[in-house]
C-alpha cells in the first residue's frame, strides 16, 4: 500500500472526502464542478493506488466501506486541520488596522493633509477614518472598535483614557482687505464667525469666541454680530471672502496664514486652554501606540 503523500493523492483525497459527505459521485461532481465522469475515475485511481475497496453502491447513491469509513475520519481530521491553520495563517499576515474616530474641522484642516506621511512610512497598516463629534468614553471605544478618538475642547470627556494632550493656540484672523477697512475706520459693523459646535457639550454657540473675548476684552469699537457655522473651515472661508472676522485654531489657518489668504487682528493675543485630546483603548497594540507617537511629533513640530 502507498504510504506516502504526493500531489495527485491529495487532490484524489480531496475529491474522495467531498463523495463520502455527499454520497452521490453526481453532487460531489457539482460542489467540485467537475463531470461525474471525472469523480469515477478520481476514485478508481484512489482505490487502486490503496490497494482497497472505498465504496458500495446502494439504492440511490453510494456508502463507504469500512475501509473507506476510516480513511473519510482521517481526511475529515487533516483537511479540517489544515483549513484551520490557514486561517490562522491568514490572519496572522493580514494588514493590522488603525481605526481612528477625529473631530472633523482637525481632519478636514490638518490630520488628512499629515496622514500621507504616516501611511507612507507604514503602508502594511490599514488606516479607517470616522469623522464625528460624539462622545466616545473607552467602554464605547471598545465595543464600536476605535483604536484612536481625538477630541478638542477645554478639559477631556469623562471616563477616557486619555494617552496625551495638546494645546492649540487659537486668535482672530480676518482678511488683508478687510482689516484694512477696520484699521481706516471705513467698517460700521464688524461680522463675528462662530463654530456653532467647537466641542461636546459646548455651553453655547459662542462660547469660543466668549473663552478668547474673557481674557482680552473688545478690541475694535464698532458694534458686532454673530454668525454661525457647524465646522470651523466653513468660518474659515466666511473669513478669506472677507465677511468677517473668526478665531482661527493654530493649525487649521497656518496655511491661510502663510499663503496671505488672512493674517492676525491683533498680535500676541493667543488662547491656549483649549487642547486635543488623544485617547485610546486601556492597552494598545504596537502599531497604535507608533502612530501616537508620530501624532505627537507631528502636532508639536507644526505648532511650534
Amino acid at each position: 500500500m502507498l504510504k506516502k503523500l504526493d500531489a495527485s493523492l491529495v487532490a484524489d483525497l480531496w475529491v474522495f472526502r467531498i463523495a463520502a459527505e455527499t454520497a452521490n459521485f453526481s453532487r460531489t461532481g457539482d460542489a467540485l464542478a467537475i463531470t461525474q465522469s471525472a469523480v469515477t475515475q478520481r476514485i478508481q485511481r484512489l482505490e487502486a493506488r490503496l490497494n482497497v475497496k472505498l465504496f458500495e453502491r446502494e439504492r440511490g447513491g453510494i456508502r463507504t466501506t469500512h475501509l473507506g469509513t476510516l480513511l473519510f475520519r482521517a481526511c475529515s481530521s487533516g483537511f479540517e486541520n489544515m483549513e484551520k491553520c490557514l486561517a490562522e495563517l491568514a490572519i496572522s499576515v493580514s494588514l493590522p488596522t488603525l481605526s481612528i474616530n477625529c473631530t472633523p474641522s482637525l481632519t478636514l484642516g490638518w490630520l488628512t493633509t499629515r496622514l500621507a506621511e504616516f501611511t507612507n512610512e507604514r503602508p502594511d497598516i490599514d488606516v479607517k477614518m470616522f469623522v464625528e463629534m460624539r462622545q466616545l468614553d473607552k467602554a464605547r471605544m471598545i465595543s464600536e472598535d476605535f483604536d484612536i478618538v481625538i477630541r478638542y475642547g477645554p478639559s477631556p470627556l469623562a471616563g477616557t483614557n486619555v494617552v496625551f494632550e495638546c494645546a492649540e493656540p487659537s486668535f482672530p484672523v480676518i482678511s488683508p482687505d478687510l482689516k484694512r477697512s477696520l484699521d481706516r475706520g471705513e467698517l460700521r459693523e464688524l461680522v463675528l464667525l462662530h463654530d456653532a459646535t467647537p466641542w461636546p457639550n459646548c455651553l453655547a454657540p459662542a462660547e469660543e469666541w466668549s473663552l478668547w473675548q474673557h481674557k482680552y476684552g473688545i478690541p475694535w469699537e464698532i458694534p458686532t454680530r454673530d454668525r454661525f457655522f457647524n465646522l470651523a473651515y466653513l468660518a474659515y472661508q466666511s473669513a478669506i471672502n472677507s465677511e468677517g472676522v473668526a478665531l482661527g485654531r493654530s493649525l487649521l489657518v497656518k496655511s491661510y496664514l502663510e499663503s496671505g489668504l488672512l493674517v492676525p487682528l491683533v498680535e500676541n493675543q493667543t488662547l491656549d486652554i483649549v487642547k486635543y485630546f488623544v485617547s485610546t483603548q486601556s492597552d494598545p497594540p504596537p502599531h497604535v501606540r507608533e502612530f501616537i507617537t508620530w501624532l505627537r511629533n507631528r502636532l508639536t513640530s507644526d505648532l511650534s
